[in-house]
């Protein structure tokens, strides 16, 4: 029997104990949600939209929470309030837990509250739900669970856009686990969120049928450009190494006596003084390939900096085009621009709204998601690569072709087996039959990196694989630095 399996068993038993409790003294009673609070805090409501105001979300939840409590405490009839208490919090602070009064003086009053916010640092998602049941005034019950949200194709939760499917499987689980029923997440600490990865892989098969599979393992914090190693694999053999360093960044200030002057003046006057200077920036990276071969990724800038004599703070503008170079070795072999495109998301039910300047319009986004693309010319061919940051998906093109097309999904068994422990809904397979072909992790080096599914075009060439590598990387440095 697993750790796991026996984590869940008790607090299966500690719950059943609670709830037989909670039993003998409210069957039969009626009890109302006098109380129903959801609270976002850092988070972009397009990204994290209150779907407490679709009532078909709203109406599923509060289904759902009736037929368990009714189950779990044999309640006869549950009342809920006609609105959901919402509030989003900018800046520090915690929702509050206010009471409301009871709404039944001779019944149970059901008190639940949802708080869903960033972490103090750093990206990562966390949602607590606390349910309490009292009777005048007398405490029934009241269990709080909380977990870490995470998404599965390893961007930051807190960046991606919240599905009303994953709102409302994720809400009456927590639910479920304040009342100690049977939940998926009971004992887990995380949830994953997200596409299924093996769905997502079927479509690429679909409308990428004239490809194999590879996959493509790195130590690398992807997206963002740290030095890494990485290697391409295929069913029975390495295909390739390559390795990415950033080189040493370089900003070089043009000679002023601006900040001198500024100085002198604010010393004879005692009055502050702005200025601003100019200053031309630099940021390197190398690809380095078999056989010896490097691609040098070369990006320079010019940028205004206004500062002033009796402040610290200092607000940087470029004001030349982002300029972005690839060297083999010393000969220029092309360059590229980037582009990061924000694209509005369907709502399951369109909202229709009205301002004084444009009259009633049809509201039909849930929010927004983000596609980084990078369009550039390597060795005379023009190439694009888009990453669209809510699928996970990757394509890049080589001569208007589709040459590489990559989930960005970890697929690596070992770093997966804690998401196929919670959610074997968002993870299924995660270990399969396809991802041992790759390579079983041999130590735990290994079983550090990531996998990621890459498909390529059938009969690619080494140039073509070489070139594919080269243009992923080229979309990771606009991702990172642009």
């Amino acid at each position: 029997m697993s750790k796991t399996t026996e984590i869940r068993k008790f607090h299966l038993l500690l719950n059943l104990l609670i709830v037989m409790v909670s039993f003998n003294t409210t069957y039969g009673q009626d009890a109302s949600v006098v109380t129903f609070k959801h609270t976002i805090r850092w988070l972009e409501e397009s990204n994290f939209p209150n779907y407490f105001l679709n009532p078909e979300v709203r109406d599923s939840i509060n289904t759902q929470i009736k037929a368990d409590l009714i189950h779990q405490f044999r309640f006869s009839n549950i009342n809920f309030p006609d609105k959901i208490d919402y509030r989003n919090i900018k800046g520090f602070g915690k929702p509050k837990e206010d009471l409301a009064g009871p709404s039944s003086p001779n019944g149970y009053n059901v008190h639940i509250f949802s708080f869903l916010t960033r972490e103090t640092t750093g990206y990562g998602l966390i949602w607590s739900i606390k349910t309490l049941i009292r009777k005048e005034g007398k405490i029934i019950l009241e269990k709080e669970v909380k977990h870490n949200i995470i998404y599965s194709n390893d961007i930051p939760a807190s960046q991606q856009q919240f599905s009303s499917r994953d709102f409302q499987r994720i809400f009456i689980g927590l639910i479920r686990e304040t009342i100690s029923m049977e939940s998926e997440y009971t004992g887990a600490m995380t949830i994953a969120i997200g596409p299924n990865r093996e769905e997502q892989e079927k479509e690429i098969r679909l409308w990428f049928p004239k490809s194999i599979r590879y996959v493509l393992k790195t130590n690398g914090a992807w997206p963002s450009l740290d030095n890494s190693s990485s290697l391409l694999v295929s069913d029975k053999d390495t295909v390739m190494k390559f390795n990415y360093k950033n080189k040493l960044d370089v900003a070089t200030d043009q000679i002023s006596l601006k900040p001198m002057l500024a100085k002198m003046f604010t010393d004879a006057t005692g009055v502050g003084m702005d200025y601003t200077v100019k200053e031309k920036g630099r940021k390197r990276g190398v690809i380095q390939l078999p056989g010896g071969k490097r691609l040098l990724i070369h990006m320079k800038w010019t940028e205004e900096k206004t500062s002033a004599t009796n402040s610290d703070e200092v607000q940087s503008r470029i004001i030349s085009p982002l300029e972005v170079q690839l060297f083999n070795d010393s000969t220029s072999v092309g360059g590229f621009s980037y582009q990061r495109i924000s694209k509005a998301l369907p709502s399951d039910r369109p909202n229709e709204k009205f301002n004084l300047t444009s009259g009633s319009f049809i509201e039909s986004s849930s929010g927004t998601g983000v596609i980084h693309r990078v369009v550039g010319i390597l060795n005379n061919i023009p190439f694009t690569a888009e990453f669209n940051a809510i699928t996970g998906l990757i394509e890049l093109n080589s001569d208007s072709h589709t040459l590489t097309t990559m989930l960005f999904y970890n697929c690596n068994p070992e770093s997966n087996r804690s998401l196929k422990k919670i959610n074997t809904s968002a993870t299924t397979g995660a270990g399969s039959e396809e991802d041992t072909k790759a390579g079983n992790p041999s130590s735990k080096k290994e079983a550090k990196l990531k996998w990621y599914p890459y498909y390529m075009k059938e009969g690619a060439s080494s140039a073509e694989v070489v070139t594919s590598l080269e243009i992923l990387i080229c979309l990771f440095f606009g991702v990172e630095n642009m």
